[in-house]
Formats: C-alpha cells, sequence, structure tokens
C-alpha cells in the first residue's frame, strides 16, 4: 500500500521480498486483508484530488439543474463529459492490452520471471530518467487520443517490476502534459482498475467457503497505520512531480535491479 505511493513497482518489490523470502507457499497477509488493503489506496485518492473532482462534480450537476445554464457552465459539463469518456477509453484499453498479454504470454512470463522482474526495474529507471530531458511545463489535454495512448503504456505497464505510476507519468510528460497534470492523470486512469481489483477480490472471496485466515487485531492496526503513511507519501511523491525532482527516483532503481540479479 505504502509503495503504491511511489514510482518503483510495488508489485515487483513484493516479487523481490517473496524471492528473498523463498516464500512461495507461505502468505504474507491475510486473503482478506489483501483486498482491502486496496480500499484506503481509493480513499487516498479521492481525499486527495477531492479539491479538483469536487468543483468538477458540483459544477456538472449544478449544469443540469439549471434552467438556462450560463458559457462557463456549459462549458465545464462538455470538460467533465470528456475526462468521464476519455477515462473509460484509458481503462477499455488497458484491460483488452493486458488480457491479450496475459492469454498469450501468461505461461512465458511465469516461467522468465527472473528475467523479466530486473528488466522492468530497469525499463522503469530508464524511462524516469528521461525526465532529465523534459521541458518543466506542457499544455497538452486529456482527450480521446491521449487516453487511448496511456491507456496502452498502462496495460504494459502490469507486467512485473515496471511501476505504472512511473511509466505512465513519463508518457504523460512526454505527451506535452505539465507536471501537475501527468500526475493527476496517471491515478485517474489507475482509478477504474483499482476498483475493478477491489471487486475481483471480493468476489473471489464470497466464492471460497472458507478463508484460510483471517486478520488478526495486528494486521488490521498495521492497516490503518499503512492508511496513514501512504497518505504522506502520496503528498511526498506529488511535491516532487511538482518541483521536478521526480525524476530523481531513477537513480533508486538501481537498487531494486540489482538485488533482482542477484537473487536470480
Amino acid at each position: 500500500m505504502v509503495a503504491e505511493s511511489f514510482p518503483i513497482s510495488s508489485s515487483g518489490h513484493v516479487l523481490l521480498v517473496q524471492r528473498f523470502l523463498v516464500a512461495t507457499d507461505i502468505h504474507l497477509i491475510a486473503p482478506l486483508l489483501e483486498t482491502l488493503s486496496l480500499i484506503p489506496t481509493l480513499i487516498i485518492i479521492l481525499l486527495f484530488f477531492y479539491p479538483s473532482w469536487s468543483v468538477l462534480l458540483k459544477g456538472t450537476l449544478s449544469s443540469f439543474f439549471s434552467r438556462c445554464p450560463t458559457y462557463s457552465q456549459k462549458a465545464l459539463r462538455r470538460m467533465t463529459l470528456t475526462i468521464v469518456v476519455s477515462n473509460i477509453v484509458a481503462a477499455t484499453v488497458t484491460v483488452i492490452l493486458y488480457t491479450l498479454i496475459k492469454i498469450v504470454c501468461a505461461d512465458w512470463i511465469a516461467t522468465h520471471i527472473s528475467l523479466l522482474l530486473p528488466l522492468g526495474f530497469a525499463v522503469t529507471g530508464l524511462s524516469i530518467a528521461t525526465l532529465y530531458a523534459l521541458p518543466p511545463e506542457g499544455s497538452t489535454r486529456f482527450t480521446l487520443r491521449t487516453a487511448s495512448i496511456l491507456g496502452a503504456v498502462q496495460g504494459f505497464c502490469l507486467l512485473p517490476g515496471i511501476s505504472r505510476l512511473g511509466i505512465t507519468f513519463v508518457a504523460a510528460r512526454w505527451l506535452g502534459f505539465s507536471r501537475r497534470r501527468s500526475f493527476e492523470v496517471s491515478f485517474l486512469i489507475a482509478f477504474p482498475l483499482f476498483v475493478m481489483g477491489v471487486v475481483k477480490d471480493a468476489l473471489a472471496l464470497v466464492r471460497v467457503p472458507a478463508l484460510p485466515s483471517t486478520p488478526t487485531l495486528f494486521e488490521w492496526g498495521a492497516l490503518v497505520v499503512g492508511a496513514l503513511v501512504a497518505f504522506v507519501c502520496f503528498r511526498f511523491v506529488y511535491r516532487c512531480a511538482l518541483r521536478g525532482t521526480f525524476k530523481h527516483f531513477a537513480a533508486y532503481m538501481i537498487v531494486p535491479f540489482i538485488l533482482s540479479l542477484l537473487i536470480s
């Protein structure tokens, strides 16, 4: 949950830890807790971006209920519709691409994880390093075209070792988005995936006759503390994005890259 706030591939780090512990048949956390850990991530995103989405929501609703909506209200309504449709397009492209990769390459990925993990870390680090060559700001808007491109990029980011936040942020910057918009768009297109992940895991747990284990009091406490720490980390990474220091995360990616090579 905390690692999800950083552009370092949280899933890749989980795989790295598991390979260190050689815990192929040991559950590090209870299945129920693993599912619930995604919920704080959704809440953090909603709370953090509340000033932005609340203005859009209130303005759009007021334009629908107004008998004579003003020009600004109509413009806000069009903007909201564009964002919603573009986000649906991005999520659809991501799901389609990821599904195709899973169907065609699932077995190959599983058998070559020792190669793909360090490669994914390297791709993440090198991609973030390209931010050194970019100008500080841009003016690109979130449209169907950019949504499709970012959705495709996000689909490849679901491979081991590749940071979804890192790569989509970099892709958005190369498309001409500003630092702030790049960060916002990166989580905007990821939000539907987080929701689908929670729903999918919840339905899977419902079908299980009896859970192998339930979260302990300590694990519930760890979940709460983790959520608070994740929110602080989220703010930190956001400030890094605004100040142009996001690119320095490229240096950190050398660490998991070397570790993954050592245990491969």
